[in-house]
């Protein structure tokens, strides 16, 4: 029997479902094979100092029997530039450990139910600005299990984080772009994908929001399109970095992900088959030549939104069209030529005759 410690990351701003890693066997809990469901994700939470704030978390039992689940806090900090978290064991010295209670720590959870679990953080006053707590699920394993030969016993949880704002007249938003690039300079056809990254330099957790807009001039006068970015609202934590894709699409024509019953297809490696599409309703966004795309980004320093602005530029060159086009534009030069040179002989040879 082999025992895998459990290497606890997450991802906020999204839906978690995390269990540690069962290499070449079965997991386990209570004994049996077990899953289950956590939600939401994560949650925001915002409070006065001194308040009462809480929040319902949803377990469901995936498995058809009951399974016993523990409760444990813990609290996590940026694992990455993805949005991942990692979660870490607080040390005795967080005191704001102390302001959680459960409505239950230890429970049975009935086989196809959901079981609410109430989250409630008591601020003193003298809370402010940002906490990060990672609420951890846990199947309970009973000492008692028999071991099996070939078989791993897994330990694993699901997580829902929670970011808690304890407001407070000190708080600063602030971020700088690192880095803002197109994933490639050269595309031949749409979508083109960008990718930035912030960094927050402020006090408390927060959202980035903003727009790319595509221009053919680098001042974006001329507006061709807008990409909202970050409309998930990934947070990103004081002190840390965190990467945002988006992606311009609009055009022709336009690679699209192939799909069969309504679901995307994906090659061996999972990423997504994609297939140029031809939608002539789309014929006037044909894409062609040097584009700049702005990225504005927007946060509140507590008086006022304050911008912030990055330009790249990037091509659309259809290539392979433009070759097929230019073969075919000699073709007909030569057979234009041909023709011509074929009337001109003849002409000349009737002329001669007479």
């Amino acid at each position: 029997m082999k025992r895998f410690k459990p290497r606890v990351v997450a991802l906020y701003g999204v839906t978690i479902f995390f269990v540690a890693g069962a290499f070449g066997g079965r997991a386990l809990a209570a004994g049996t094979a077990s899953s289950i469901t956590t939600s939401p994700g994560f949650t925001s939470l915002v409070a006065q100092p001194g308040k009462s704030v809480s929040t319902t978390m949803q377990v469901e039992n995936n498995s058809p029997q009951p399974v016993q689940l523990a409760v444990q806090l813990r609290t996590f900090v940026g694992g990455g530039t993805n949005g991942q978290a990692a979660i870490e064991t607080p040390p005795s010295s967080d005191v704001s450990i102390g302001w959680v209670h459960f409505s239950q720590t230890s429970f049975t959870a009935p086989s196809g139910a959901w079981t609410p679990i109430v989250m409630t953080i008591d601020l003193p006053k003298s809370a402010a600005l940002g906490y990060y707590y990672a609420v951890l699920f846990k199947p309970v394993t009973p000492a008692t299990s028999t071991p099996q030969k070939g078989v791993n016993i897994v330990t694993g949880s699901n997580v829902v984080l929670v970011l808690l704002n304890a407001k407070s007249p000190n708080e600063q938003e602030r971020l700088k772009i690192d880095s803002f690039r197109a994933t490639k300079s050269l595309y031949e056809y749409l979508p083109a994908n960008f990718e930035f990254t912030v960094r927050n330099t402020g006090n408390i957790y927060f959202p980035p929001h903003g727009d790319i807009y595509i221009s053919r001039d680098k001042t974006s006068r001329d507006v061709i399109d807008t990409i909202p970015v970050n409309t998930p609202q990934g947070n990103v934590l004081p002190g840390s970095e965190r990467t945002f894709q988006a992606t311009w699409t609009d055009g022709f024509p336009a690679f699209r992900p192939k799909t069969l019953a309504s679901q995307p297809l994906t090659d061996a490696k999972n990423r997504p088959i994609e297939q140029l599409r031809w939608d002539f309703s789309n014929l006037g966004k044909f894409r062609f030549g040097k584009y700049y795309a702005r990225l504005a980004l927007v946060y509140n320093n507590g008086q006022r939104d304050v911008p912030v602005y990055q330009t790249i530029s990037f091509w659309v060159i259809p290539w392979k069209l433009l070759l097929v086009l230019l073969v075919l534009v000699l073709l007909l030069f030569g057979g234009v030529f041909g023709f011509g040179r074929f009337v001109y002989r003849r002409i000349h040879r009737i002329a001669r005759k007479r």
